[in-house]
C-alpha cells in the first residue's frame, strides 16, 4: 500500500476506552482528504467497529496501532496490535449487524492475524 504519502500514526493502548483518539485522528484525516461531514462520520464510525471487532476476536497483549495515510482520493486506515490465542475474525459477508455497517461506511474493509497479532485495513474514497 504504498502510496507515497506519509502515514500518520497512532499508539494507544488495545481498550475501548482508547478508541475516541482514533475517531479523532479519522476525523482529521478525514477532513484533510476532502471528505465532507459524513464521509468523516462514516470513518469514525468505520473505527469504532474495526476496533471493536480486534478486540472482541482475541486477548489483546500489546498497544494497538493504527496508521492512517491519505490516498489518491482515499483515506486508508491499517491497524494492528498483539494477541495470544486465535483470533475470531468476524464474518464481513455474513448479515450481521456488525458486516452491514462496515459495508454501509467503507469500500473495502479486511481484517487480517498472523498468529501473533490481529488487525484490519479499511479504504474509503471520496
Amino acid at each position: 500500500m504504498d502510496t507515497g504519502e506519509a502515514a500518520i500514526e497512532l499508539r494507544v493502548p488495545a481498550a475501548a476506552d482508547s478508541i475516541r483518539y482514533a475517531r479523532l485522528l479519522a476525523s482529521a484525516v478525514g477532513d484533510d482528504a476532502g471528505f465532507d461531514v459524513e464521509q468523516v462520520d462514516d470513518l469514525k464510525i468505520a473505527i469504532d467497529e474495526l476496533c471493536v471487532a480486534v478486540f472482541d476476536g482475541a486477548a489483546t497483549t500489546g498497544p494497538l496501532t493504527i496508521a492512517f495515510r491519505n490516498a489518491e482520493g482515499a483515506v486508508e486506515i491499517i491497524g494492528s496490535c498483539a494477541i495470544t490465542g486465535d483470533f475470531d475474525e468476524p464474518d464481513l459477508d455474513g448479515g450481521g449487524l456488525q458486516a452491514r455497517i462496515l459495508r454501509a461506511v467503507a469500500d473495502e474493509v479486511m481484517f487480517t492475524s498472523n498468529g501473533d497479532r490481529a488487525g484490519f485495513v479499511l479504504r474509503k474514497r471520496r
